[in-house]
């Protein structure tokens, strides 16, 4: 695979890069944006593609009046940090979110550059306006410098707030640097917070945003803030890297904390650790960050080449670069469920199948005992079943399956929205910040992946009738049989399929049963000398076998969920086809958009019902 190597001013009159940071710049492969805004229209302009692995985002918040004296040592910490993680993720690319806002912000900016780590610059401004704030021209000089290798993009303004509001100090204004410093928050896997630990009421202040990441407490004027039921879930955004800095302060007066410089992990569980290394919880969502990277590499080879999933929408080259990348990161997540499907179910089969053989060799030799090789047979069989399962198991292909199929399905649902330029809730939060919050902490590593996919996608965009004609189209479809018919189609034939598949379970147990009551009602009445011992040793081999069977097939429907299945795709069916008759009397774009934002929230919540539906039923070897 072709690697594009960093930039040249990240190449040239710097120090020396760790082994760890040249892996991560080795394997990075970073798109250069000229990014503007024109007329409300998103224009990218990208290089060359390649197949681009998930980062790891390392945000920074901080404060702009540092002590002078403390900047190198700032630097160098930041360096450090960067240098650990690069060592220890090397398959997770670095980037760095930062608004390159003076002081602590800038200092972020250097270490990052000199290792190559390419920069995503949010400005919370229209740009004139942010340039405004650095009333320095040489201050200006460094923020061009900075950024000018960098993907750089202003956030949409809030709901009613117009470019004049924000051209002067004020509230407003303030308030979208408080929006930018959600946005970061939400966005970073790794939040860098140059802080001096004291709390502050400034809106949108350091002191604020580290509380917003540690417990989920939105940024205002107002001292009681609402508290809401995502506050106390456990999640993985909230990890924190404190370096303790000074300030020269606003008023003339400095504050110093206990330990400057001092670094510390913070989480929002009342955790700290003041050791280097990553938190072994956080560093776990991070491996497996890493582990969709490589399997992506070592298994999706073609897979993203095509038109694959979302109908044809790699073929369209019109679409912005945020759309295509996410639609390759679908693609991927997709080819991969796909391949350890495959996998499981051949394990299933298999495992169900041996089973049978099993209790058929197992009946035979308790009805020929003399048959030793029936004996034999038994164990050759289950050792196979056990190597299966083994394998089945290191692989973690029940595991991967499933988180996969998710990761595939909540991209799915946060391309369709890009789409149609729906974007986030109009807080700057990430739009899926709540998509399997409350399942196992561990998957959070998915809604890493749909953050990065979402950086990546920039602003919402307003792709007019087009995109919302291809979303309703492509997202919804008519409900056939054909391509055309989306997802309603697919939960209808799902439906239909599940339900044919739960009714050969039940009649095939009817038959077994019954058939077995009449081979039990043959041997009572007839004695075995009147049936001969050839017949009379079929009929038990029978009467053992028919109960066998049916339970083997029952077991093997209850592992696929195919009964619990037929609700929820017919609930879902009905979801996509009440969005269809909505979408179709909609009388303007906002009316569809909103039908399409309700039904991307009713698609996540059941992409988590039927993950936990399961995760309940892997493969075991104590069960059938």
């Amino acid at each position: 695979m072709h690697r594009r190597r960093p930039p040249a001013a990240a190449r040239t009159g710097r120090p020396p890069l760790s082994v760890g940071t040249r892996r991560c710049c080795a394997a990075f492969h970073w798109e250069y944006y000229e990014a503007l805004q024109q007329g409300g229209r998103w224009m990218a302009v990208e290089a060359e593609r390649t197949q681009d692995p998930v980062r790891l985002t390392v945000g920074i918040t901080a404060h702009r009046d540092l002590v002078a004296t403390e900047e190198s040592g700032i630097e160098r910490l930041v360096g450090e940090l960067f240098d650990m993680l690069a060592e220890r993720f090397p398959d997770t690319p670095l980037q760095a979110l930062c608004s390159l806002a003076e002081g602590g912000e800038r200092v972020f900016a250097r270490a990052a550059i000199a290792r190559g780590i390419p920069l995503v610059v949010p400005l919370p401004l229209p740009r004139e306006y942010y340039l405004d704030d650095f009333a320095d021209p040489s201050s200006r000089e460094e923020f061009e410098t900075l950024s000018r290798d960098a993907k750089v993009f202003e956030l949409p303004l809030r709901p009613g707030v117009t470019p004049e509001d924000v051209s002067r100090p004020g509230v407003l204004r303030d308030s979208e640097y408080a929006q930018l410093g959600v946005f970061v928050s939400s966005h970073s896997q790794i939040l860098v917070a140059m802080w001096d630990g004291r709390p502050s009421d400034q809106l949108g202040g350091t002191a604020q945003i580290v509380q917003y990441r540690l417990f989920n407490l939105y940024p205002s004027l107002a001292a009681i803030r609402r508290i809401g039921s995502e506050t106390l879930a456990e999640g993985e955004n909230d990890l924190t890297f404190q370096i303790a800095t000074s300030r020269t302060g606003t008023n003339g007066t400095p504050t110093t904390p206990r330990e400057p410089l001092r670094t510390t992990w913070l989480t929002g569980y009342g955790e700290s650790s003041a050791t280097r290394a990553v938190p072994e919880k956080y560093a776990r969502v991070f491996d497996m960050t890493a582990e969709f990277n490589r399997d992506r590499d070592r298994l999706c080879t073609d897979c993203e080449a095509g038109d694959r999933g979302l109908l044809g929408l790699a073929a369209h080259g019109g679409w912005p670069a945020g759309v295509r990348s996410t639609h390759e990161l679908f693609a991927a997540a997709d080819c991969l469920a796909d391949h350890f499907q495959r996998r499981l179910n051949l394990a299933l089969r298999s495992t169900y199948t041996l089973a049978v053989l099993m209790g058929a060799a197992f009946v035979g030799y308790s009805t020929v005992p003399e048959v030793r090789a029936l004996l034999y047979a038994f164990l050759v069989l289950f050792a196979a079943g056990f190597c299966l399962y083994e394998i089945a198991r290191r692989g973690e292909w029940h595991r991967k399956y499933l988180e996969y199929r998710v990761l595939a399905e909540g991209l799915r649902v946060q391309c369709y929205w890009t789409i149609a330029g729906i974007g986030d809730a109009g807080d700057g939060r990430f739009a899926h910040e709540n998509f399997l919050q409350l399942q196992d902490p561990e998957l959070g590593w998915i809604r890493q992946v749909m953050r990065d996919a979402a950086l990546r996608a920039g602003p919402p965009e307003d792709a007019g009738d087009a995109g919302l004609e291809f979303a309703q189209r492509h997202w919804v479809g008519d409900g056939g049989d054909t391509p055309a018919g989306g997802q309603l189609g697919y939960y209808t034939r799902q439906a239909r399929q599940r339900y044919r598949l739960h009714r050969a379970t039940e009649m095939l147990g009817a038959v077994c049963l019954w058939s077995g009551m009449g081979i039990a009602v043959v041997l009572a009445i007839l004695e075995s000398r009147l049936l001969g011992s050839t017949t009379f040793s079929v009929l038990i081999f029978l009467l053992g076998m028919l109960p066998l069977v049916a339970a083997v097939r029952g077991a093997y429907a209850h592992k696929r969920a195919d009964k619990e299945l037929i609700k929820q795709y017919r609930f879902m069916a009905n979801t996509f086809r009440n969005a269809r008759r909505r979408l179709d009397a909609a009388t303007d774009a906002k009316g569809r958009r909103e039908v399409l934002w309700a039904l991307g929230d009713a698609a996540l919540d059941e992409h988590a019902e039927w993950i936990l539906m399961h995760r309940e039923r892997p493969l075991e070897r104590t069960k059938i």
